[in-house]
């Protein structure tokens, strides 16, 4: 099962020393977690796949059962033909994807997936701000889809999602 989650309000996020010092050590030069983004092309599908694989099968597992591997290549080429993934990539390297939907309502946050090798280093946090920023630039909420099961789930809470039915 889904849960929606929409952030509380449109407002920019208040700045925190949290989030400068999270955006002064993203710009440190030796820093190696500062994430770049890039759109992807056609040779980068294969690459989708298998990060989408990696950071999705146990909770896509727990909630609809068995993996299978053409059924999530035909979802994956669905989000990834639309033209809106974008590369992340730490020093150069592949290590996961965003897919961001802009709509006149809203920003649909469709996919932030990355490798476990580099999950739970704030990546995935800096890359959600910059994306509430943008949106409250815009005067829109960013809304998201997540699995129940999923931990990433308390991720957007901590940033100020909240559960709509």
């Amino acid at each position: 099962m889904k849960k929606q989650l929409n952030p509380r309000g449109a407002k920019p996020a208040k700045r925190t020393s949290e989030h400068t010092r999270m955006e002064e050590k993203q710009k440190e030069p030796g820093n190696r977690m500062h994430p770049d983004l890039r759109p992807a092309v056609e040779a980068d599908f294969e690459f989708v796949c298998t990060v989408t694989e990696a950071a999705m099968r146990g909770y896509i597992e727990q909630t609809w059962g068995p993996w299978d591997p053409s059924r999530q290549r035909d979802n994956a080429r669905k989000s990834f033909s639309a033209g809106i993934c974008q590369i992340i990539s730490i020093q150069g390297q592949a290590a996961g994807i965003l897919a961001v939907e802009t709509h006149d309502t809203h920003l649909q946050l469709e996919k932030i997936f990355l490798m476990p090798e580099i999950q739970s280093k704030g990546i995935g946090t800096f890359l959600v701000k910059n994306l509430v920023a943008r949106a409250a630039s815009e005067g829109k909420p960013v809304r998201l889809r997540v699995l129940r099961v999923n931990p990433a789930r308390r991720l957007y809470e901590r940033l100020g999602f909240t559960v709509r039915t």
